[in-house]
């Protein structure tokens, strides 16, 4: 087990958490309503499409998604905006492509999945990666 701290507004809680180390950061970030998190990526691995799960705090802007093959070539970027309350928000990718801007559907491989937070300064507020495999 592990005992941990919960940072709130108004005082320092305590929780006893029973599980595994990956189970304690989980448990750690949904209950840190304030901070920014990547919570995760499912299916992984994906055929035609993957739902993207993170958590904002207030006062973020805009959040950015970027998709990266394993060489750093940019594959694909979407801008999500107009953020009116923090918490958990879901995105979608489909790998369908979008040849108007330049993007193809993926092929089979692995790639990088950057998520990044604005907030409303401009100023980056977090950003995260995790890795993701496509298979067709």
């Amino acid at each position: 087990y592990n005992d941990i701290s919960i940072p709130s507004r108004a005082s320092t809680n305590r929780l006893l958490v029973i599980g595994s180390d990956d189970y304690l950061k989980y448990a750690k970030q949904l209950l840190t309503p304030y901070a920014f998190t990547f919570l995760e990526v499912y299916p992984n691995p994906f055929i035609h499409g993957i739902r993207i799960l993170y958590c904002i705090p207030s006062g973020t802007k805009e959040v950015h998604f970027k998709l990266y093959n394993m060489m750093g070539k940019q594959i694909h970027r979407r801008i999500e905006k107009n953020f009116s309350k923090r918490g958990e928000h879901v995105f979608y990718y489909e790998n369908k492509g979008n040849p108007q801007k330049g993007f193809e559907p993926v092929p089979s491989g692995m790639y990088i999945l950057r998520l990044t937070a604005v907030n409303k300064a401009n100023r980056i507020m977090f950003g995260g990666q995790k890795r993701i495999i496509c298979i067709k």
